[in-house]
C-alpha cells in the first residue's frame, strides 16, 4: 500500500547516498586533500587561489569529508549535501589537475539535491520548491548531454582514435582485432552523438521513457568496453530515476519469467502483477510497466556492478591512505 512516500526520490537517495561514498574514497584515495607541493604541481584555477594556507585547505577538505558522511548517514541531509557541492566546488578550482567532469556534475546534482530533500522532508509541504529543484536538476541532465554532443561535433573526435582506445584499453578488448575495432569505431561514434543530442530534447516529449532507456544503455556500453568516467557514467542514469513517479499499477503477462522478473523487481510491492496465459500482447501494458520504472531499475544497477572492480579499488586504495597518514602522524 502506498504511503505519502514518494518513492522516485526514496530510491534517487539511496543510490545518491552510495556514489557520495565512492566519490568521497575516490577522493581521498587520490591525496586530493594534501597540500605539499612536492606530491604534485598545484595550478589553481583562478590566480588569487595560488596563496592558499595549507591549513584553510586542509579544513576545506573536512567539511567535504564530514559532509560526506554524515549526508551518507543522514535521512534529513540537505546541509551535507550543500556541504558536499562547495567542498567540492573548491576541490575543482583549486587546481587545474582536478578540474574534472565529474566533479562539475556532482556540484550540480547535490547543490540541487539540497533543494529536493529539504522541501522533501520538511514539515510544513513544499511542493513548489520540489517540482522547481527537479525541474532544475532535469535542465541540468539536459545540458550535459547536449554540450557533450555538440563537443563530439570535430574531426578529433570522429577520426576513431579515442573511442579504438577505449576499446582496445578496455576489460572486453581482448575480443576485438584491430580489424574489428576499426569496422566497429564509426557506427558507435556517431550513434553515441545522435543519442547524446537527441536525449536532452526526448526526455521533455513522450518519448521519454525511450531515450531513458537509450541513455543507460549507452552509459552500460560504456562502462562495459571502455571502463572510463566511472562517476560520470554513473551519477547520469541514477538522475534519471526523479523522472519517473512510481505508482499502483496493473500487468498482466503470458510469459512466467517476465511474471517472475516483474514480481523480483517490484519492490515496493506497488503493482498488482498477474500471470495470465490468456492474455494478448501489447505495447501499451509493457509501457505500463515501464512508466513505473520497473524495468529501467535493473539497468541501473548493472552499471553499478560493471564498476565493482573500481570500487574495490578505491577502498583498498583508501585504506592504504589512512594506514598513510597513521604511519606519518606516528612518525
Amino acid at each position: 500500500m502506498l504511503s505519502n512516500k514518494n518513492y522516485a526520490i526514496e530510491y534517487y537517495s539511496i543510490a545518491l547516498k552510495a556514489l557520495a561514498l565512492f566519490h568521497m574514497l575516490e577522493i581521498f584515495g587520490w591525496r586530493y586533500y594534501t597540500h605539499d607541493p612536492e606530491y604534485y604541481f598545484k595550478l589553481p584555477v583562478f590566480s588569487f587561489m595560488e596563496g592558499t594556507p595549507p591549513i584553510l585547505h586542509y579544513l576545506l577538505f573536512l567539511v567535504y569529508l564530514f559532509s560526506s558522511i554524515f549526508f551518507i548517514l543522514k535521512r534529513k541531509n540537505y546541509l551535507y549535501s550543500f556541504g558536499i557541492a562547495f567542498g567540492l566546488l573548491y576541490l575543482e578550482f583549486h587546481d587545474k589537475f582536478c578540474f574534472h567532469q565529474d566533479i562539475f556534475l556532482a556540484i550540480n546534482i547535490f547543490f540541487l539535491y539540497g533543494f529536493i530533500n529539504y522541501a522533501y522532508t520538511s514539515s510544513k509541504p513544499q511542493p513548489y520548491l520540489l517540482k522547481s529543484s527537479i525541474f532544475m536538476l532535469k535542465i541540468v541532465v539536459s545540458l550535459v548531454y547536449f554540450l557533450a554532443g555538440i563537443t563530439k561535433l570535430n574531426p578529433y573526435f570522429f577520426s576513431g582514435l579515442l573511442l579504438t582506445d577505449m576499446l582496445a584499453t578496455g576489460p572486453l578488448g581482448f575480443l576485438f582485432s584491430a580489424e574489428q575495432l576499426s569496422v566497429l569505431s564509426s557506427p558507435l561514434l556517431i550513434l553515441t552523438t545522435v543519442l547524446e543530442l537527441l536525449v536532452p530534447f526526448l526526455i521533455w516529449s513522450r518519448y521519454k521513457t525511450f531515450a531513458v532507456v537509450a541513455a543507460v544503455l549507452m552509459h552500460f556500453g560504456i562502462s562495459i568496453i571502455g571502463e572510463r568516467g566511472i562517476l560520470f557514467n554513473l551519477y547520469l542514469p541514477i538522475t534519471f530515476i526523479l523522472l519517473y513517479s512510481y505508482a499502483p499499477f496493473k500487468w498482466n503477462t503470458s510469459k512466467k519469467w517476465l511474471y517472475k522478473l516483474a514480481r523480483f523487481v517490484d519492490t515496493q510491492k506497488l503493482g498488482t502483477i498477474t500471470l495470465d496465459k490468456s492474455t494478448s500482447f501489447t505495447w501499451k501494458s509493457y509501457l505500463e510497466l515501464s512508466r513505473n520504472l520497473i524495468w529501467l531499475h535493473p539497468l541501473t544497477l548493472l552499471s553499478f556492478l560493471v564498476y565493482s572492480r573500481w570500487v574495490a579499488y578505491v577502498f583498498l586504495l583508501t585504506i592504504y591512505r589512512i594506514l598513510d597518514l597513521i604511519r606519518g602522524l606516528s612518525a
